[in-house]
């Protein structure tokens, strides 16, 4: 009898876990809230944790999902641009919580996607995705993206027509791990810091477990290279710097673009030799 009540048990539990593990596709019928489950196939509530979203192109939707002040936002995976329409789908954090397991934006059809960081945090415990079938783009404007495995563009069924950026204006870009692919292509993916680091702008810390001391040299290389090469740049007139630190086996990435100190001018110049010939007499 005993056995038994256990059995009941576990299978209750194991489909109560199952029946939120749903495939939900957003249509935006009513608006950009996220939390409105109106907005999700005319559900009564909103995706939770596990499930599989779709936010889709196909040229139906007329808003496309916002995460806003206040809310908290849960899902599985979230595939980017199953559709074929011409609308570039987007998922904007503007000081929500957005909790997901993966994202991959422009996963399938055309138009591509795009992630947009104004503000709050957005979580995501495997990998992002940014660019895979189609064109993928990440906007750091603000926040917090804690983006897993960072993957510019997508490493898994990635086409060569693929592009993966990340735009990084502000806020903070944490990774595990960081990996740019151009497919064959000439190397139009890749990071640009679009504001220095003393005007406001954007930091991406990359934190992984290397225990092997020439996984990190190894790694130190790569990033070096991606720098040297204008794979991860700057369109601020300023230059981009590195800086690695190690505790234990945790490895710390520090990635930002610094300001280059303006050239002295004539002007500047004879001020100084000046004042340099005062203190001589003097």
């Amino acid at each position: 009898m005993c056995k038994r009540l256990l059995l009941s048990l576990l299978v209750l539990v194991l489909i109560s876990g199952s029946v939120h593990a749903a495939v939900m596709t957003w249509t935006g019928t009513i608006s950009n809230d996220w939390t409105d489950g109106q907005n999700w196939n005319g559900s009564a509530a909103p995706p939770v944790a596990g499930d599989f979203l779709d936010i889709r192109s196909d040229g139906f939707v007329t808003f496309f999902p916002v995460v806003s002040t206040g809310q908290t936002a849960s899902g599985g995976t979230i595939r980017m641009n199953p559709g074929f329409g011409t609308q570039t789908p987007s998922i904007t954090l503007n000081g929500g919580t957005l909790n997901v397991s993966d994202i991959r934006a422009g996963d399938a059809g055309s138009g591509g996607a795009d992630i947009i960081m104004n503000s709050g945090v957005a979580n995501v415990s495997g990998f992002t995705a940014v660019g895979s079938d189609t064109p993928g783009q990440l906007f750091m404007n603000g926040g917090t993206f804690n983006a897993g495995t960072l993957g510019l563009p997508n490493w898994f069924g990635a086409t060569g027509s693929s592009t993966g950026n990340a735009f990084v204006d502000g806020g903070n870009l944490n990774t595990n791990g960081i990996l740019i692919d151009f497919l064959g292509n000439s190397p139009t993916s890749g990071i640009d810091f679009t504001k220095d680091l003393a005007a406001g702008g954007g930091l991406v810390t990359d934190t992984q477990d290397l225990t092997d001391p020439v996984d990190w040299t190894n790694w130190q290389d790569q990033i070096n290279l991606w720098i040297g090469t204008g794979i991860i740049s700057t369109s601020t007139g300023g230059t981009v710097q590195a800086s690695f630190s190690s505790a234990g086996s945790v490895r710390t990435t520090l990635i930002s673009s610094v300001a280059v100190p303006e050239p002295m001018t004539m002007t500047m110049a004879l001020f100084a030799v000046g004042g340099l010939m005062l203190r001589r007499r003097r």
